[in-house]
């Protein structure tokens, strides 16, 4: 794997935490729901929090809000063109 490996000290508790890059990120999930991911589903993926299912900050929320409104002004070229 070509993961790398940060420590981080979070209240004088040493984790190690692996962290992999987009594109390997896109590849496994692309593998596990059988076809491939956009751009906007691994933004989601990576910038939502686990345990309460809500984006890290309101600045990532509104990057995934335009990010799917552009996607659907491309391809909806009844919108586009009109």
């Amino acid at each position: 794997m070509s993961s790398r490996e940060r420590h981080i000290n979070t209240n004088n508790k040493r984790k190690e935490v692996a962290s992999i890059t987009y594109e390997e990120m896109s590849k496994n999930m692309s593998k596990e729901i059988g076809r491939p991911v956009d751009v906007a589903e691994l933004f989601r993926q990576t910038h939502v929090r686990k345990d309460i299912g809500e984006f890290v900050d309101d600045r990532a929320r509104r990057t995934y809000s335009l990010e799917k409104s552009i996607r659907k002004l491309d391809f909806n070229p009844s919108i586009a063109s009109g």
